[in-house]
């Protein structure tokens, strides 16, 4: 259990540290030409106790900025989400705060001709399953098959087979109603309520990815190397 740290001093060390170690070890997403790139839902996995948004953007918006930070939702979002990587001045802010040398860290490329999109593990798995329903063809019987509706239970479906081979405790694939309006929020989705044919008295919430949804490259989260400790170690 990490301790939480107790002040705005505290916190800039403990994101700084955290930043400098994962770009130093090539993980996180990879922006720009390098990895090391992180979302605030990230640093709080790692680093628990505190919302990190907050600093993270101070970190990354001050004259002197010792984070820098690329947009990572699509165009037309309701929300707009970020990812930071330690910058050069970080680096030399974090220097004391290691008892060792760092390696090198490579600085960012020029920005990435395709935009890249940041979604919580929920809403990633549950574009994935509509996704998969899309390019799996359309139902005859509802929306004038029309491709890939689902309803809430059928998303969660294939998750809990894969969750029944492949699922332990705090391994589980599961996506919840936040998952689902993130998704919808970020124009990846859209949901519609119908009145289906075969005995059900209130309409019913479908979903189906949009063109944006299909065609949106999501970042991939890369760990740590074998045998190096975690990101989150003070």
């Amino acid at each position: 259990m990490h301790t939480r740290p107790s002040s705005n001093q505290e916190r800039r060390e403990c994101a700084l540290r955290f930043f400098t170690r994962l770009a130093a070890r090539g993980a996180g997403y990879e922006l720009r030409g390098v990895r090391g790139w992180a979302h605030a839902d990230d640093v709080q996995r790692w680093l628990r106790g505190y919302r990190w948004s907050e600093l993270l953007g101070s970190l990354a918006l001050a004259k002197g900025p010792q984070l820098d930070r690329v947009r990572v939702s699509p165009p037309d979002a309701k929300g707009t989400s970020y990812v930071y990587r330690i910058a050069e001045i970080g680096i030399e802010a974090a220097r004391p705060l290691f008892p060792a040398d760092l390696p090198h860290i490579p600085a960012p490329g020029p920005p990435d001709p395709e935009s890249r999109v940041y979604l919580r593990d929920g809403a990633r798995w549950a574009l994935d399953v509509l996704r998969d329903a899309f390019h799996a063809g359309g139902k005859q019987h509802r929306m004038n098959g029309e491709p890939g509706w689902l309803t809430a239970t059928e998303i969660r479906k294939p998750l809990e087979a894969w969750n029944r081979l492949h699922g332990h405790v705090g391994g589980c694939r599961i996506v919840n109603d936040t998952d689902t309006l993130a998704l919808i929020s970020s124009g990846l989705i859209e949901k519609v309520h119908v009145q289906l044919a075969w005995g059900r008295d209130k309409p019913v919430a479908m979903y189906r990815v949009t063109p944006v949804g299909l065609s949106a490259e999501l970042l991939e989260w890369h760990e740590p190397g074998a045998g190096a400790d975690n990101p989150g170690e003070p």
